[in-house]
């Protein structure tokens, strides 16, 4: 691991079960946010030089969530230990208010993060399935009315583009399925796009776009 020595590695996985890239997170994160020894007071200080004491060259040493990070040099984590409970308990008494305050807000940060991460996924896998219906449901209404494959669609705002394949070499007249989408969905501006046939092969680029303050296809090359 890029900034653990094998004995920091090791203490990492005993005393906080982190995972290698769960390690590498929680000692940046001790890094940068921290409490510094020199930030402490009272019995909270004088556990802390007494860990000092014990490690020649050490270049700093933080406390982040209930643990002590102790570096050497090159910000090289040496090793890691359990701050007491009667001291971790107490925390807050032994720094002044707005560091305490700073460092709790990097746990609340994390937090944020990690709940709006989960939202954006949760929305990612709704949209996901959304369209799957929605593509489901023209391919229906497709179905033995176009001579046309509905290949794929992609939904923006207001906006929906609908990706297809004609089965013969006509130039289809998709303005029933552009109503229907319009009256059907949320979608005003529809989109119908290929570049192949059925079979793959290029054939031409046409573009059919509704208006939504028209009823009728505008089409572009």
């Amino acid at each position: 691991m890029g900034n653990l020595t094998k004995h920091g590695e090791k203490r990492i996985a005993e005393r906080i079960g982190a995972s290698n890239n769960a390690a590498q997170r929680n000692v940046k994160k001790a890094l940068h946010h921290g409490i510094k020894v020199e930030e402490t007071t009272g019995a909270l200080y004088d556990w802390l030089m007494g860990k000092r004491s014990m490690h020649r060259g050490t270049y700093k040493m933080t406390i982040y969530k209930d643990h002590l990070y102790v570096f050497g040099r090159n910000m090289i984590l040496v090793t890691v230990y359990p701050v007491p409970d009667y001291l971790k308990n107490d925390l807050d008494q032994y720094v002044s208010a707005d560091r305490y305050d700073r460092y709790t807000q990097s746990f609340r940060d994390d937090e944020y993060r990690k709940n709006d991460k989960q939202m954006k996924a949760y929305m990612e896998k709704k949209a996901s399935f959304e369209r799957q219906v929605l593509l489901n449901d023209i391919r229906e209404f497709v179905k033995d009315r176009f001579f046309v494959d509905i290949t794929g669609l992609a939904c923006e705002s207001n906006f929906m583009r609908i990706y297809y394949a004609p089965t013969d070499y006509t130039i289809p007249d998709l303005s029933e399925l552009a109503s229907y989408i319009r009256n059907h969905t949320i979608y005003s501006r529809v989109k119908f796009c290929h570049l192949t046939d059925s079979k793959g092969k290029y054939v031409y680029h046409l573009k059919y776009t509704l208006n939504p303050d028209e009823d009728e296809l505008v089409y572009s090359a």
